[in-house]
């Protein structure tokens, strides 16, 4: 019995002591994670500030694209407005010179019809001739009128174009080409070349309307407004 109380007090010192080495390990251990931690804290706040601060950058770009994208676009269109502005205002000049050049055609013909009719219009277009001849005339005086404000412009332009062809055919029929393109004449021009002019370009208008700038886009009569 002495024997084995003798040898209590010593296993339970080894056995504390074994306890004690137990829990120094373990202070060093939780010292060491005591100690990383906050640096993996660290670590991991700034790697979020810098994707933080990365998708303000991202954010910001493309606010400033968009913004960018925008500022082009409206700079577009006020470009493309001004464009079809100068357009509008050309074929406008177009038209109302084109119309002011046409109407002493008609009074040309008021002036002497029965000449008109008997050496224009009977031997080289082969109609009657004063009818003819007046209708022309009236057609040139109304229709100049009508193309210049830009009031029924498509009919007033294809009627205009009617009595251009048939001074194109009488042109045509009594001189020929000339040599027509590359020719050079006594006159300096074509016979035919005013009136293929004049045809050409109210049959541009009989196609394309009197534009933005005509009385018939002020009452609602052109159906490209």
């Amino acid at each position: 019995i002495h024997h084995v109380g003798t040898q209590n007090p010593i296993l339970d010192f080894r056995r504390y002591k074994s306890f004690h080495r137990i829990s120094f390990i373990f202070s060093l251990v939780s010292m060491a994670f005591s100690m990383v931690s906050p640096i993996r804290l660290g670590v991991f706040a700034v790697k979020t500030s810098s994707r933080i601060s990365n998708l303000t950058s991202i954010k910001n770009m493309k606010r400033v694209s968009a913004n960018s994208r925008r500022g082009l676009s409206v700079r577009a269109i006020a470009t493309s407005s001004d464009n079809d502005d100068l357009k509008e205002a050309g074929l406008t000049l177009l038209r109302v010179a084109t119309g002011v050049l046409m109407i002493h055609n008609g009074f040309d013909k008021l002036a002497d019809p029965e000449g008109f009719a008997k050496f224009v219009v009977e031997p080289y277009l082969g109609l009657p001739g004063l009818p003819a001849t007046y209708l022309a005339a009236y057609v040139e005086l109304i229709c100049s009128v009508t193309f210049i404000i830009g009031f029924f412009t498509r009919p007033s332009a294809l009627a205009l174009c009617g009595t251009m062809g048939g001074a194109l055919v009488f042109h045509l029929n009594k001189t020929g080409l000339e040599g027509f393109p590359f020719g050079v004449v006594e006159a300096h021009q074509y016979a035919f070349e005013a009136a293929a002019l004049y045809a050409a370009i109210f049959l541009f208008f009989a196609m394309a309307g009197g534009g933005k700038y005509s009385l018939d886009t002020v009452i609602g009569d052109d159906s490209d407004e």
